[in-house]
């Protein structure tokens, strides 16, 4: 009896950590773009479906349980783009705000008022909703795994980095109609990696240097093994820079001047077991590595050199004259109008285009506010903003606690470790929601969910009992 129930507890732990990980490598290799019309939703959408029910049915119970606060701010978050496509009698839709242009279209075709949701654009809200089964499937699994099971999540976060980095080299130096692009709307000619757009793969790959940082801080092994260890990480870490530039993302590079910091916060010296030997293997090793590392360097820097919009653009070009600002003020416009519920979760195209001033008119395609922030009150109005503070205050409460950690979190190395990455990972994602819409991309969804599961992990497993 004792063999079989360690058995199935050893099944469990397989399906909680490698059922993530699987979706994980499955999400970034088709989920790299957020457009609604990408062929690859037909195939991810029904695995998403799949996983959040055989989530929610082994772990769903643990979850609500165990992480109260967070499965309350989950249910919302899904309660929202929900309640936004019920319909509505026409006494109560007409009196929202903003509903006037709808009216008038009825009535100057001849039709009577019909019930309307809240939602203006109810079949992108019906998508908002099915594309939060991902993220969520993934947060189940990642929170009811292991420690050792989250490092495992890290490690695969950074073989999956490795490769769209490397991907995004070849792409640059490549012809723009390559067929290493994925996806049919793409910044072609550009260091996309397994993403759409540019932006994105720069923010991911700003995000791996917490990553490297925390990977190697939990690393242990003998002195010659670290040793060499340490000198692979730092040069990967080193690597990543001209890998962000070459994308030409003015994103990536900001974030990547706050990654930096993130990752000493994080850093702890990785823990030597066993004997200590002759070192001169290992600094031989460790030489190799850096020399190999450093004409690596040289070669992407002079690429870099010549293939990296992002530093010209940050230098030369006024960021005021980009698209995402000027339009700014037409969005706070259209987001007071709309007040107090905004225009429907996923609506944003068919409202700015409502909204659009004559002298903003351009061949460019403005499929998001590039500022979640501005979006999220703009379509979901008052509920959108209590959202965005209760999950703040939750981010910062743990970055709080992650900075003072409580002696028995301290005493947990590797727990503080992945709680340090967690947070260094939203916070970077916060701040990149600024100026562009990372979470809006399934896989990166995906990272922030595994970000939230690190963090709710360690908290959990550290609480007084």
């Amino acid at each position: 009896m004792v063999f079989i129930s360690e058995a199935s507890g050893r099944q469990a732990a397989f399906q909680r950590a490698y059922g993530a990980i699987v979706l994980l490598l499955l999400v970034f290799l088709m989920g790299g773009s957020g457009r609604a019309d990408n062929a690859s939703f037909l195939l991810l959408r029904p695995i998403s479906a799949f996983a959040l029910v055989f989530a929610l049915w082994k772990y769903g119970a643990p979850f609500w349980r165990q992480h109260r606060s967070l499965a309350y701010l989950t249910l919302a978050v899904v309660l929202v783009p929900a309640i936004h496509l019920v319909p509505l009698p026409p006494a109560i839709w007409t009196a929202l705000p903003g509903r006037e242009l709808v009216v008038d279209v009825f009535r100057e075709n001849g039709m009577a008022l019909p019930w309307q949701p809240i939602s203006m654009e109810p079949l992108s809200t019906l998508n908002a909703l099915l594309s939060l089964m991902l993220p969520i499937s993934v947060l189940l699994l990642a929170v009811s795994a292991s420690r050792p099971q989250q490092a495992d999540m890290m490690r695969v976060i950074l073989l999956i980095g490795a490769v769209s980095g490397l991907l995004g080299l070849l792409q640059a130096i490549g012809s723009p109609t390559s067929p290493l692009y994925f996806y049919r709307i793409t910044n072609n000619g550009m260091a996309v990696g397994l993403f759409a757009n540019r932006n994105h793969q720069a923010i991911f790959l700003a995000c791996l240097i917490p990553l490297i940082s925390a990977h190697l801080s939990l690393i242990s092994g003998r002195n010659e093994t670290v040793r060499l260890l340490k000198a692979s990480s730092a040069a990967a870490a080193i690597f990543l820079i001209p890998l962000i530039l070459v994308t030409g993302s003015r994103t990536g590079l900001l974030l990547t001047l706050l990654a930096i910091p993130l990752s000493l916060w994080i850093y702890r010296e990785p823990v030597v077991v066993g004997r200590r030997i002759d070192l001169s293997s290992a600094r031989r090793l460790s030489l190799f590595a850096y020399s190999v590392v450093g004409l690596l360097m040289l070669g992407l820097l002079t690429l870099a050199s010549f293939r990296a919009p992002a530093v010209s653009r940050l230098l030369a070009s006024d960021a005021a004259g980009d698209l995402r600002w000027t339009a700014l003020p037409t969005l706070l416009k259209a987001t007071g109008d709309l007040m107090p519920f905004g225009s429907g979760v996923g609506s944003f195209v068919p409202i700015y285009k409502v909204y659009e001033p004559r002298d903003l008119l351009s061949p460019n395609y403005f499929n998001h506010a590039h500022n979640d922030y501005v979006e999220v009150l703009l379509t979901v109005g008052l509920p959108g903003a209590l959202l965005i503070l209760v999950a703040g205050f939750m981010l910062f409460r743990a970055a709080m606690r992650a900075a003072k950690p409580s002696a028995a979190l301290a005493a947990s190395r590797e727990d503080l470790i992945l709680l340090r990455a967690g947070v260094a990972v939203l916070v970077l994602l916060a701040i990149a929601s600024v100026g562009d819409y990372p979470l809006r991309t399934p896989s990166i969804a995906a990272l922030g969910a595994v970000a939230t599961a690190w963090i709710v992990g360690a908290l959990r497993r550290t609480r007084p009992q």
